[in-house]
């Protein structure tokens, strides 16, 4: 007599017709959402299949046409539907969590000063405008103890720069009644290092922004894989 072997489900099967032990939400509730595959994870927002694939094998899918979570999450519309089974609806959902994310990361920076997360920052920056394709210039507005009040994206530009407005800077750190903010910006030329212009627009700012008693405690730049901070390259002189 021959053992009973359990054998993995046919791929083609609907999700809800798998063994309760395999379903991923079922996994989850058991062992955690570290227990489940990149496939099954996504497979999560995707929720749904089609006639020809269920929910993990669009998944996997998307995962190999990207390349990865990364990749896939910065997707345009376009691309993303260019998978086969793969629209609007699946790619609103996975915008949605990623932006869940995001703001879950961003209520944690306001747990203390700002200055004493660094790497929680750089995490938050690079996630959320490190890998754009276009340069954004963006602040943190701190209130008197440099707790966290607002972190707000304030101009966009092209691929290799950004028009800053000094004046609707501080009227937005005005607004909210700031005494610090720390500058932020991104390069998509993957470079995190500050240009000649980065100097100099950082002095300005700080010059100007100091008249009116609101400290620049840092400017970061930020990649996709890279992260700069002014402070700690020695570049935010006190008397500048």
């Amino acid at each position: 007599m021959f053992p009973i072997v359990a054998m993995a489900p046919p791929t083609r099967l609907s999700i809800r017709n798998w063994p309760t032990d395999m379903q991923p939400r079922e996994r989850i509730l058991q062992f955690g959402a570290q227990s489940l595959s990149n496939a099954e994870l996504l497979a999560i927002f995707i929720c749904t299949g089609n006639k020809n694939r269920n929910a993990i094998e669009l998944a996997s899918d998307a995962l190999q046409h990207f390349g990865g979570f990364h990749d896939l999450f910065t997707s345009s519309f376009d691309d993303f539907k260019s998978i086969p089974g793969l629209g609007l609806a699946k790619w609103t959902q996975i915008q949605a969590a990623q932006e869940i994310v995001k703001r879950a990361s961003l209520e944690k920076l306001k747990d203390r000063p700002l200055l004493q997360s660094q790497a929680m920052t750089r995490q938050f920056l690079q996630s959320s405008i490190g890998s754009l394709d276009h340069e954004v210039f963006a602040c943190f507005f701190l209130d008197h103890l440099g707790y966290l009040i607002e972190f707000k994206v304030l101009f966009r530009g092209g691929s290799n720069s950004t028009f800053i407005y000094p004046r609707e800077l501080v009227k937005e750190a005005l607004k909210r009644n700031s005494n610090a903010v720390i500058l932020a910006h991104n390069h998509p030329n993957g470079i995190a290092h500050p240009s000649n212009a980065d100097l100099l627009l950082t002095t300005k700012l700080k010059k100007i922004l100091n008249s009116i008693e609101i400290n620049v405690l840092d400017h970061i730049i930020v990649t996709q894989n890279a992260y700069y901070s002014f402070l700690d390259g020695g570049n935010l002189k006190q008397d500048s």
